[in-house]
């Protein structure tokens, strides 16, 4: 299996993937809006060649980024994998952390984080709507040295 990456500068791909996850991503009220492709990275993700989605890095300091993904369905066999690839092109840049923050209720975008190599840090409470009930949200992360292990196992 090849993992291709490719950073994403056509917001078109973006917003196509977005519309394949948006009931599972996104809280009541969310309005889709176009993505900021010069200041976050948007990174895509190939699978044999195929486009599977895509990974988003935004900076909240200078070393720690927050991380979404959106891999469309028939590809997320292949999460580990995608991971680690990616972790590998970050090992590049100064990112010290990943962030991620994911809504109690999602337990597949948990497993999906847990096995991308992120660990629970912390739960903020009541944060986040969805079929008019909130939902606390779980913060989640994977540090430098865990993602080196990752590339290297």
């Amino acid at each position: 299996m090849d993992i291709g990456l490719r950073r994403i500068t056509n917001e078109d791909i973006v917003i196509a993937t977005m519309q394949e996850c948006w009931d599972e991503m996104c809280e009541d009220g969310s309005v889709m809006t176009s993505p900021d492709l010069l200041n976050e990275h948007w990174i895509g993700v190939t699978v044999n060649n195929s486009y599977a989605g895509f990974f988003r890095f935004a900076s909240l300091t200078s070393v720690m980024a927050e991380c979404h993904v959106c891999i469309l369905k028939p590809f997320r066999r292949y999460i580990k994998e995608m991971a680690i690839k990616t972790y590998e092109w970050l090992l590049e840049s100064p990112i010290q952390k990943l962030s991620a923050n994911i809504p109690s209720f999602n337990k597949g975008a948990i497993k999906y984080a847990e096995k991308m190599g992120f660990s629970r840090q912390g739960e903020n409470t009541d944060s986040y709507m969805k079929n008019g009930k909130l939902h606390s949200m779980i913060q989640m992360g994977i540090n430098r040295k865990d993602m080196e292990d990752l590339c290297h196992q």
